[in-house]
């Protein structure tokens, strides 16, 4: 069955929202935080 348009990917749901938690306490910048494990730093924005 193929994906709907703008269905929402909850695997890749799960997987930023655990970068945002571990961002918001590393004490880094977004930018920095994303540079370590080679993240866009747009998906934080997004």
């Amino acid at each position: 069955m193929a994906k709907m348009v703008g269905a929402r990917d909850r695997k890749k749901e799960t997987g930023w929202r655990k970068h945002i938690n571990v961002q918001a306490g590393s004490g880094l910048s977004i930018g920095a935080y994303c540079r370590q494990p080679g993240l866009q730093a747009l998906g934080f924005y997004w």
